[in-house]
Formats: C-alpha cells, sequence, structure tokens
C-alpha cells in the first residue's frame, strides 16, 4: 500500500512534466501555417517575420 502512494504522485508528476501544453501545439500549428501560407503567396516580409534570427542559427 505504501508502494501506491509513492508511485501515484511520482506517475503524475512525470506525467505533467512531460505534457506538451495545448496553447503550444496551437502556436505551432498557427505560426506553420501562417509560414506556408506567406510562402506560397511570395510575401517575402510576412515570412521573414515568422522566423526569430538565433545568435546560434548562423
Amino acid at each position: 500500500m505504501k508502494i501506491f502512494y509513492l508511485l501515484t504522485p511520482a506517475l503524475l508528476l512525470a506525467t505533467a512534466a512531460y505534457a506538451q501544453a495545448p496553447s503550444d501545439s496551437t502556436a505551432i500549428k498557427q505560426v506553420l501555417e501562417k509560414e506556408s501560407a506567406t510562402w506560397r503567396a511570395g510575401d517575402v516580409a510576412g515570412h521573414a517575420q515568422c522566423w526569430h534570427l538565433q545568435p546560434y542559427s548562423r
């Protein structure tokens, strides 16, 4: 019984730690949709707004 009380919170914490928030998934999908739409439309300025240059990406 003690093991049950120890494992249950551990499993709940592990699940919460590795779960991706739905807002993250939604935000990623929105950026990808905007990026693909601007690319197909040839909107260079709109496509550039989808990206944030990082120092390690150069």
